[in-house]
């Protein structure tokens, strides 16, 4: 008998060394900007060096853009800029108001048959000295105008005020040959 009772006294041992682990709780996320160390890079930067998460919904603004400016229904993303935006894209340099900017937008875009763009990353980042949040996106993009085929590379960072509105957007592009 005894022997059973350490046998089973044993086995209880063992199985209690197997049972895994409760997984512990995960720690709740915010979409709430936190604060990043300002970090002294040593150079002086004209806009800002010190970021934290932005509102994902302002990128979601942005990727909206992109999919209407692929449609040519730019009228539709009208109320996302401010009264007056600054441009900085090729062949769209100055500050024009949002019905004007839309406008040549749209004249731009008429000229191509077709537009498809594919996204390469988005973030979306608060500069925590400014009342604004900059979202920067990178993609491609691939027109055919008057039956001749252009691909280029895209990266855009676009500044939006504290009520979500965009004031400024700054474009590079890469062409590619294929």
């Amino acid at each position: 008998m005894k022997l059973q009772f350490l046998t089973a006294l044993l086995l209880l041992a063992l199985a209690a060394c197997n049972t895994p682990k409760p997984e512990p709780e995960p720690a709740a996320t915010t979409t709430a900007a936190t604060p990043s160390a300002n970090h002294d890079y040593g150079v002086k930067f004209t806009y800002s060096s010190n970021f934290a998460w932005g509102d994902p919904a302002l990128g979601d603004k942005i990727v909206s853009i992109w999919k209407h400016y692929d449609a040519n229904t730019l009228d539709s993303t009208l109320s996302y800029f401010a009264d007056s935006v600054n441009t900085d894209i090729p062949g769209l340099q100055g500050t024009f108001q949002k019905d004007s900017l839309i406008a040549m937008v749209k004249s731009a875009r008429g000229q191509a048959s077709s537009c498809i763009s594919t996204y390469d990353a988005l973030t979306t980042m608060k500069a925590n000295e400014k009342e604004e949040t900059v979202v920067c996106i990178w993609g491609k993009e691939k027109t055919v105008v008057k039956g001749k085929t252009m691909v280029r590379d895209l990266s855009e960072v676009w500044g939006l005020n504290k009520e979500g509105k965009i004031t400024w957007v700054k474009g590079y592009e890469l062409p590619k040959t294929q």
